[in-house]
């Protein structure tokens, strides 16, 4: 493997913004047959943990969109995928589970930690977003949200894609896996591919009442044909990041 190599730190927003960075690497050198795109985070770690309980970003039980919620768990993992130009994946007869239509970046900084509070920033990337992927908000079938189950992060992206996109379906993995920190966007991105592959949702884990009734917030895995996503990912100091998915058929 020969080529160049770089890693990537901006918060949440790291994994979008890696595979943002991957897509322009291969739109500037032609040399380039593909990007592997990775990432994991170490923060269930004394240390780690303490910062963010004394910010009391941490919670007892991770219920993202739920009227309780209360803060976030720390979840840790990896991810990687490979992105490579549609003609030399189908040159080389891979197998394309979703094509990337467009990304959106926005900052808007309120407080080093917090989003926001009208959800500016949220509502501008995704306009941005779906802008530059060429996509109506109409075409939507499905967003991942970014949602960690804090108080103001939840309701902030509530808010935003209910404008955006009213009653679409809408699901945060946190539920499941905690919050994997920068290396979210990608896990969750991978997620999302395998919902529009399946045709099925995972559930809002522990969602017991539901924030508000303008979002489909399911609890249990679903049937839904899904073309088009959303994946959102918003980060500390104002950042907010969001990626337009496109399921492959042909």
């Amino acid at each position: 493997v020969i080529g160049p190599n770089t890693a990537m730190d901006s918060a949440c927003t790291t994994g979008l913004s890696s595979i943002d960075t991957a897509v322009n690497m291969l739109r500037c050198d032609n040399d380039l047959d593909a990007v592997i795109v990775g990432g994991s985070d170490h923060t269930a770690d004394p240390i780690y943990l303490y910062w963010f309980q004394s910010l009391g970003a941490l919670g007892t039980h991770s219920a993202p969109f739920d009227k309780n919620r209360d803060g976030f768990i720390m979840g840790e993992g990896a991810a990687a995928m490979i992105i490579e130009p549609l003609s030399k994946a189908l040159a080389r007869g891979a197998k394309i589970y979703s094509i990337i239509k467009g990304l959106g970046f926005v900052t808007m900084f309120d407080s080093d930690t917090s989003p926001d509070p009208e959800g500016i920033g949220a509502r501008a990337v995704v306009r941005k977003a779906l802008k530059n992927a060429q996509v109506d908000a109409e075409q939507i079938n499905l967003v991942n949200a970014h949602a960690t189950s804090t108080p103001c992060g939840d309701l902030t992206e509530f808010e935003a894609m209910s404008e955006i996109t009213p009653g679409i379906t809408m699901v945060s993995n946190k539920g499941q896996i905690g919050h994997t920190m920068a290396v979210s966007g990608i896990i969750e991105t991978i997620y999302t591919i395998q919902s529009m592959r399946d045709s099925i949702v995972p559930g809002n884990a522990n969602l017991k009442v539901p924030c508000g009734d303008t979002m489909s917030l399911p609890t249990q895995c679903t049937k839904l044909n899904v073309k088009y996503a959303i994946k959102n990912s918003f980060g500390f100091g104002g950042r907010n990041a969001s990626l337009i998915l496109e399921r492959y058929d042909r």
